[in-house]
């Protein structure tokens, strides 16, 4: 079936293309295995291809990953790290890879930095940004970033 090619859109300046209709991993932590799986194929098969998920969304990223085996090449991955210190952030994107049954993600980031302590010791020496940035020049992430909700951030 899929979506048309007006429902594409570049993500930012990263040449990623995606649809205008994401899919978030946060739901699918009530559902079955079955039940997620079935939910990510009819995500596939209207075209939506990217899939945001994190490592505290439970048992989001296995799911995902086991209902995207086979059609890895059909979705572009986004997840992210709770973790502020490298190690924790490698440790997290690790698990993420193998819990997602892949070798890499398109998009790793910082998740939800909401104080200015936080952006700092992602930022600073043994921050979270030298193990994703590491983990880039390794080909595991492709794209690194921060999510938040407060602009000032």
């Amino acid at each position: 079936m899929g979506l048309s090619t007006d429902m594409l859109t570049q993500l930012g300046n990263t040449g990623l293309k995606i649809c205008r209709v994401g899919f978030g991993g946060i739901p699918i932590q009530r559902l079955t295995v079955t039940e997620s799986e079935q939910l990510v194929h009819a995500a596939l098969e209207r075209g939506i291809n990217f899939f945001d998920t994190s490592r505290i969304y439970t048992d989001s990223e296995a799911k995902m990953g086991r209902a995207l085996a086979g059609r890895r090449n059909l979705a572009v991955i986004a997840s992210k790290t709770y973790s502020r210190d490298a190690a924790g952030a490698r440790k997290d994107l690790e698990t993420s890879l193998a819990e997602l049954c892949t070798d890499h993600v398109e998009i790793y980031q910082c998740h939800n930095v909401s104080t200015e302590k936080d952006l700092e010791r992602i930022l600073g020496p043994g921050g979270a940004l030298e193990a994703l940035e590491q983990a880039r020049e390794q080909g595991l992430v492709q794209f690194v970033g921060i999510t938040g909700h407060k602009p000032w951030i």
